[in-house]
């Protein structure tokens, strides 16, 4: 609805017009409000719009000329249902003539001044004359302020009333649209998952016409789950099914040609005292009995009086222990591999007796592993000990391509949520919320890694498969990583 006030002192109606109820009709598109000055159309310098009454009398009266050019202007733009006057001998202002007002979709209201306006503006323009009761005002401002404020007292209740109904339906009608939004932002994320998954795996350079880049990008802006047939997302109708079967059909591919499902296997016994620390071998062992010295100097400097006070600890590791049993003694030992020609696992420069892997391959990864102590079982200590693992840095692969670029990944330790633990019914339960119940638990819990088995060393370079780690979840990661912790309890 559209309401014109013509006015010789707009200014009077600013304030009114802009606070309350009336701003919030506006802001919400129920009326607009359009205040015009009268005195745009005055005669002269001055701008004048009053002069003395056509039929004589005392007082002044608003000019015909200016009013009528400003209601014709007016009237060019669009039909008014009502052009109304505001006078003290108009009609009173009652709750009917509001409800009615109510109705119309242009009104154009005239705020006389002095006198009044002149007569023949009114038997020419004016089809309604109303007052707000018995008693004179300076202007018809105020009377124009009390009528939009009884109309928009009426138009907020019915908006308020319309406002409801809409958000009954819509509860009752989307409820489950809602639901179904919250789950599919869930399979979105897995989705988004395995793209990043395939891209680790594969390593394929960016722009690679098989690489996950823009299907990680897709995946985000996808809105729908598209076809599945047998749990199997297919191709065809687009979706989240489509990115994912294109994802499989390339995996299948690129796994045989990337030797992933045939690679080469080697274990090696890599010695942190000589290839790390370059530190000799023991006076047992036909070494010097310094050497023996500088190997204990660098153990003790690696000892922590408390291990759940190390932050990487209670970030990275499932405690062995609780707080009541106090503090926890034991040694940390951090490092950094990197497999480049030229250099051992340790980064450090290849020399005899060194171990290193080769650059050639795209990815090395871990199969398995194992730490072994030397001359362990005649120290006396408990039989099985145990230690922690724990790649803390950015794993690096090279690009599967004849490019050979170095990619960095900062791999998250999260748990992934087990995502079948909804069924039909919860989509109708009032219960059921998507967004706590649609899988057990969060995507941002970390996952802490639990410690394992160490053995003792007898001297034999090859490792004994038995006294492998096969079930780490460090199976899987790259060898290559900026930084390492080796932490053994006390």
């Amino acid at each position: 609805m559209r309401i014109d006030i013509i006015s010789a002192v707009p200014a009077l109606l600013e304030s009114p017009l802009s606070h309350s109820i009336l701003k919030r009709a506006q802001n919400k598109g129920s009326v607009s409000l359009h205040v015009h000055d009268l005195r745009e159309y005055g005669k002269g310098n001055y701008r004048q719009i009053d002069d003395t009454q056509y039929g004589g009398g005392a007082g002044m009266v608003i000019m015909p000329e200016p009013l009528a050019k400003m209601i014709d202007k007016l009237s060019e733009s669009r039909i008014y249902d009502e052009i109304i006057f505001l006078t003290p001998d108009g009609e009173t202002l009652k709750q009917n003539t509001s409800n009615q007002l109510s109705l119309t979709q242009n009104l154009l209201l005239v705020c006389g001044h002095y006198k009044g306006i002149d007569e023949r503006i009114r038997q020419k323009y004016i089809t309604k004359e109303i007052s707000i009761g018995d008693y004179v005002l300076t202007g018809g401002e105020l009377p124009a302020c009390n009528e939009r404020e009884a109309f928009n007292k009426i138009l907020a209740a019915k908006v308020q009333k319309n406002r409801y109904k809409d958000m009954v339906y819509r509860i009752s009608r989307n409820e489950a649209m809602t639901k179904y939004q919250s789950a599919f932002n869930n399979a979105a994320r897995y989705a988004w998952l395995a793209a990043r998954a395939y891209d680790y795996e594969t390593s394929l350079e960016s722009g690679h016409p098989a690489a996950a880049g823009d299907l990680l990008d897709k995946i985000v802006k996808e809105r729908q789950l598209g076809l599945w047939r047998d749990g199997k997302p297919q191709a065809g109708q687009g979706g989240l099914a489509e990115i994912l079967n294109h994802l499989n059909g390339n995996f299948v591919v690129l796994k045989g040609q990337l030797g992933i499902n045939n690679p080469q296997s080697t274990v090696e016994k890599i010695s942190l005292r000589s290839e790390l620390l370059r530190i000799g071998p023991a006076a047992a062992a036909g070494g010097a009995a310094a050497s023996d010295d500088r190997w204990k100097d660098a153990l003790k400097v690696r000892i922590v009086e408390d291990l759940t006070q190390l932050p990487e600890f209670v970030r990275y590791c499932r405690p062995f222990s609780t707080p009541e049993e106090g503090a926890q003694p034991g040694m940390v030992i951090r490092f950094s591999s990197e497999i480049n020609n030229g250099v051992n696992f340790f980064g450090k420069e290849l020399a005899a007796g060194d171990h290193s892997f080769s650059s050639a391959n795209y990815a090395t990864k871990i199969h398995g592993f194992g730490v072994w102590l030397e001359n362990y079982n005649a120290a006396g200590l408990a039989t099985t000990p145990r230690a922690y693992m724990v790649p803390v840095g950015n794993d690096y692969l090279r690009t599967s391509s004849s490019q050979r670029q170095t990619r960095t990944w900062n791999v998250v330790e999260q748990r992934i949520p087990t995502p079948f633990t909804i069924n039909q019914s919860d989509l109708h339960s009032p219960d059921y919320l998507p967004n706590l119940n649609g899988y057990d638990g969060s995507f941002a819990e970390l996952r802490r890694h639990g410690d394992f088995r160490v053995y003792h060393d007898n001297g034999d370079s090859a490792a004994d498969d038995s006294e492998l780690i096969l079930d780490s979840r460090l199976i899987g990661r790259s060898v290559w990583n900026s930084e390492w912790m080796l932490i053994i309890p006390g």
